[in-house]
This record gives structure tokens, C-alpha cells and sequence, in this order.
């Protein structure tokens, strides 16, 4: 069922359908995902079946995959008539899969998205910081975004540029990250970005966790 699922909802169907930690589990949808990603748009348009694949790994996965799931953290994919980018949930399956096989990785792979965004993302998808933000939240991570920027002194270049930023993604209540992962999806009570600036370089940090 699982080798020849059409839908997320038909991976997810078949997945509960074996035992956890079913060897055939990590095989099949490793062969499935090959299979999809071999014609992406034709097969599988909007990545949501690959993304699907990749959750269902995300208890069996093994080091030998790291490579297949830093390269799904890196995948855009287009539908036209805009084009516009739609593999977003792929990256977001791939880094919370990453991350139980190494988490400074997932982490690192996450910091990059939000530095090198994609131009033809929907600028109303909340893209790349929404599946990022749900990959902080799941996995409960602190991430951190090397950045540069001259000082705190007010008179900087990017001081209000990466004030404004902060303020919009993460540094404040009703801020996107704590709008969509608290109130939204309810994954974790509250998730908070704040910048730390320093002469030459500084870090913007994103913290947030879940009750497991």
C-alpha cells in the first residue's frame, strides 16, 4: 500500500498499518521517494507525497540517509502558471527528519533557509520562517542565524532594517511565529525570536519548545 500511495493521507494510512519500527517501513518509502523525485512534477506536484514519505521516516531512519534528507532540505520546485515555489513542506519534512539523526545539522540546514530565501516564494506563505519556526517548535531546538550587522548603535545601516525583521517574525507575541504555532496549530505555547547584536557579527536566535 505504502509503494504505491498517491496522497499524504494514503502514506499515513499505510504507515499505521505496520508496526513501529517495521523494517519494510524505512525500504519502501525510501524506494517510493527515489520513484517520486525521479518526475517530481508529474508524479508528485506540490512535493506533498515526498513530504509525507519523509515524516513517515522519521522513527526509522538511518545515517546512511543523511545525504537523501540534506538534499530534500535543499529542493524548490515550481508550478506554473506564476511559476511559484511550492516545496516548502518538503524542506520542513526533511529538517525534522534530519534532526533525529543530527540535530546541529537539521539546525545548520535551517539557519540557511532563512538567510537565502527563495525569490519565487509566495511572499503571503510565510516562507521559508513557517516551516522553519515548525521544525524550532517540534524539535525544541535553539537555532541560530549568523548575520552581519555593524553595531547596536541606532545610527547602523541595518539596525532598523533587522529590528523591524524581528519584530514581525518572532519579537513579539502576536508576531508569525507564536501566531501560527500557538494559536494556529497549538504546537507549543510560545515560540519568540530575538536578535543578539554585536560589532561585526551577531546571532538571531529562535527558541521554542513542546510538551512531549
Amino acid at each position: 500500500m505504502l509503494r504505491s500511495a498517491r496522497t499524504p493521507e494514503a502514506v499515513e494510512a499505510a504507515v499505521g498499518l505496520l508496526s513501529p519500527g517495521e523494517p519494510e517501513l524505512r525500504a519502501t518509502a525510501l524506494a517510493h521517494y527515489e520513484r517520486l523525485a525521479a518526475e517530481p512534477t508529474r508524479r508528485d506536484p506540490g512535493a506533498h507525497v515526498r513530504a509525507a514519505l519523509l515524516r513517515a521516516l522519521q522513527t526509522v531512519a538511518l545515517p546512511e540517509d543523511v545525504g537523501m534528507l540534506e538534499g530534500a532540505t535543499a529542493v524548490h520546485e515550481y508550478l506554473p502558471p506564476g511559476p511559484q515555489e511550492v516545496a516548502g513542506g518538503l524542506r520542513g519534512a526533511a529538517l525534522v527528519t534530519l534532526a533525529q539523526l543530527d540535530e546541529r545539522l537539521a539546525g545548520f540546514h535551517a539557519a540557511r533557509l532563512i538567510a537565502d530565501p527563495d525569490p519565487l516564494t509566495p511572499s503571503m506563505s510565510g516562507e521559508p520562517a513557517l516551516n522553519v519556526s515548525v521544525f524550532v517548535a517540534i524539535v525544541a531546538v535553539t537555532l541560530f542565524i549568523v548575520y552581519r550587522v555593524s553595531s547596536r548603535n541606532t545610527t547602523a545601516a541595518d539596525y532598523y532594517a533587522l529590528t523591524l525583521a524581528d519584530t514581525v517574525w518572532g519579537g513579539t507575541a502576536g508576531a508569525r511565529l507564536g501566531t501560527n504555532l500557538r494559536e494556529d496549530k497549538g504546537y507549543s505555547y510560545g515560540v519568540f525570536s530575538s536578535p543578539l547584536a554585536h560589532k561585526g557579527y551577531g546571532a538571531w536566535i529562535a527558541t521554542g519548545g513542546v510538551q512531549t
